[in-house]
């Protein structure tokens, strides 16, 4: 992106950041220093053990800091520049169809009582499931009848949600994401436009509790806090009935573990950008399972055109077709690589994934603040790791293509984070790209053993054990809330270092995305089969309304 384009004159940095710009020269001074000295020192093992300490765990400590400084905006109901009334909510959907919670989204929104709400689904069978589930969520949850309650541990009133709501329905006839949503935005006529994944269960309070960041006219963009729900199979299950107690208690214990491995990942995200929004205000990027922008912004045609025609790589195609262009052969070959993987003189695209980064790198870029809500009742909760429908391991591949493909954007290109967010810059930013646990972690043990900290001592390896325990226990700083509030999972998945091995074999998955970011799918959801499953269960279940719409269109009063 070009610098008048990333509209830096309208977006001084406000005085602390200009003061904080000076951070940027303190990484490369503790690079220089290390380098300089490795030259000289003669326990060069102890050197580079104490750089990879550094470099390892400062930001630990800056995030920490940051994080107990947070503060929510916090503004009185009746004060509030936009209420509930001044809010749509889009949800582009597949249907509720393998979705255990779709019921759930459908009442947490309702009870919050936006002015509108949007379904656009990806094609007509899913926008007419969607409409039946819908009426019988309200049926159910106007009687008292659902399981929301449970989900967040609380009394909700019963009301009439008659009119309070207004509810639209549409589809078009793709499964894409941004072509959903741009659909919706067309259709949107209050301030605040609200974009929530059918997987996301609000608290019966979240708008009453996101709305106050936008009281600073600043402010274009809120994000949440994210939790997920804690699920174990039950022997009363249909799944497990009839099964031996060995294998109850190995699928007990599997679906156990990736319900704490996906809590443990949005649990570091809530972390993360709770405290580095409270450090200079950055953010890696708004989650899409539920974000909150003005509607001004996605009303601008540039937005919508760009939204759903993204791009990235361009830069590939342009310096193989330079290099190309002067003859220099493996140019040429690496090209016919790429363009064979989807490479075009416009870069890898249109993008499927990373709506949330592109909003949140748009609203920066144009000037806006964004401001994290992070509160109990700013929380939606979602589900994650589930064994029947087991898709963890491919968003973990989605989510970190992500981060591969756009943080080199808002780095290298956009360039407005390194004057607006100089802090996130190093604590946010570069640390999302290099920071491969089994690495850092496996050098540092392995200078530390070279070391005279530990080949010089009587007790070493008994140093060496404690080394291995900090480390480990590092892993619990942004994890502890999950563990606290069941200490069980400590015990099975911590102690018992299921979980922390996982996060050494992430570091390998990380390595296998950075190298493959052009991969173009939304991986951890299989479109074309839920789209199969999908129209069987429509048929099978709904048969009398389908068969009814058919004869409608056959007599033309459709």
């Amino acid at each position: 992106m070009r610098d008048e384009e990333s509209n830096r004159k309208n977006t001084p940095g406000e005085k602390p950041n200009v003061l904080w710009n000076l951070l940027h020269i303190v990484p490369m001074l503790i690079l220089h220093v290390t380098i300089n000295k490795s030259m000289s020192v003669k326990d060069k093992g102890l050197l580079w053990f104490s750089a990879l300490i550094v470099f390892r765990y400062w930001r630990a400590i800056v995030t920490r800091f940051f994080y107990t400084q947070y503060k929510a905006a916090d503004v009185p109901y009746d004060n509030l520049k936009f209420k509930p009334k001044h809010c749509t909510v889009i949800v582009p959907t597949v249907g509720p169809v393998n979705n255990p919670v779709f019921a759930l989204m459908v009442e947490g929104i309702l009870r919050n009582k936006p002015g509108r709400l949007i379904f656009v689904a990806n094609n007509e069978q899913a926008r007419d499931l969607v409409k039946q589930e819908v009426e019988a969520v309200k049926e159910a949850f106007t009687k008292g009848d659902s399981g929301y309650e449970k989900i967040w541990d609380t009394v909700v009133p019963i009301f009439n949600w008659k009119d309070k709501t207004k509810i639209g329905y549409e589809n078009i006839v793709e499964s894409n994401k941004r072509k959903q949503t741009d659909t919706a935005i067309g259709m949107v006529n209050t301030d605040i436009t609200i974009m929530v994944d059918d997987t996301a269960v609000w608290h019966p309070k979240f708008l009453e509790a996101t709305l106050p960041a936008f009281n600073d006219p600043k402010v274009g963009l809120v994000g949440t806090r994210k939790r997920v729900q804690y699920i174990r199979p039950s022997h009363t299950e249909d799944a497990h009935k009839g099964k031996s107690r060995m294998r109850f208690w190995l699928s007990w214990y599997r679906s156990g573990f990736w319900n704490t491995v996906g809590a443990q990942y949005l649990d570091r995200h809530s972390y993360e950008i709770r405290a580095s929004n409270a450090g200079d205000g950055a953010v890696f990027a708004i989650s899409g399972r539920t974000l909150a922008i003005l509607t001004a912004i996605t009303k601008d045609p540039k937005f919508r055109a760009e939204f759903v025609e993204e791009y990235v790589l361009t830069w590939v195609s342009e310096w193989l077709s330079y290099l190309k262009s002067w003859h220099i052969s493996p140019a040429g070959y690496l090209l016919k690589i790429f363009e064979g993987k989807g490479l075009t003189n416009k870069g890898i695209g249109p993008l499927l994934a990373d709506d949330d980064n592109f909003i949140t790198r748009w609203v920066i870029n144009r000037g806006w603040n964004i401001k994290v809500q992070s509160s109990p009742e700013a929380t939606m909760m979602t589900r994650l790791g589930s064994v029947e429908i087991f898709k963890y391991v491919d968003q973990c591949e989605r989510w970190s293509r992500t981060t591969f493909r756009q943080n080199p954007i808002a780095l290298f290109s956009d360039r407005t984070i390194w004057w607006k967010w100089p802090i996130g810059v190093w604590t946010v930013y570069f640390p999302w790209m290099y920071n491969f646990a089994v690495f850092w972690d496996g050098l540092a043990i392995f200078n530390f053993w070279r070391s005279g900290l530990y080949q010089n001592s009587s007790n070493g390896n008994a140093r060496l054990v404690c080394l291995i325990l900090a480390i480990w226990a590092t892993k619990l700083i942004k994890t502890w809330r999950w563990f606290r509030e069941h200490p069980l999972d400590f015990l099975l998945f911590f102690v018992i270092p299921a979980y922390p091995l996982f996060g050494y074999y992430h570091s390998w998955l990380k390595l296998y995305t950075a190298i493959s970011c052009w991969k173009n799918d939304w991986s951890g959801r299989d479109v074309k089969k839920a789209e199969k499953d999908a129209g069987a269960i429509l048929r099978e279940k709904y048969k009398d309304i389908i068969i009814s719409g058919s004869k409608k269109q056959t007599d033309g009063s459709g």
